[in-house]
């Protein structure tokens, strides 16, 4: 779990102050999720090579939001549509990152 807060404990989870660290604490493991607010998701893109996107028809309120992937970056190779028994429809898109043509520019990972 990734906390500023050095307090915080919860049984079964480790805790990491900062993205580098928890990327250290998974080191080695088949897949690793990162969920979080904006800036997490921002600092832990760069580490990414797949995404799971849910594309929720719903304006909600809020203050943090995933932007569109780079197409240029990122290819979908898969999109499942369905609908929520409340009516709600969605979609989950698999994205992988496209691998940088030799000699291009490649984005550096940020620390959080």
């Amino acid at each position: 779990m990734l906390s500023r807060d050095p307090a915080w404990r919860h049984e079964g989870c480790e805790r990491a102050g900062s993205l580098p660290e928890a990327l250290e604490l998974v080191a080695g493991l088949p897949e690793v999720f990162i969920a979080g607010g904006g800036e997490i998701y921002h600092a832990g893109l760069a580490h990414a090579d797949r995404l799971l996107v849910t594309d929720i028809e719903l304006d909600p309120e809020g203050d943090a939001w995933f932007d569109e992937p780079d197409p240029a970056l990122w290819r979908c190779v898969s999109r499942q549509e369905q609908t929520a028994a409340s009516g709600l429809r969605y979609a989950i898109r698999e994205l992988i990152r496209r691998r940088p043509a030799a000699g291009s520019a490649t984005i550096e990972p940020q620390p959080l």
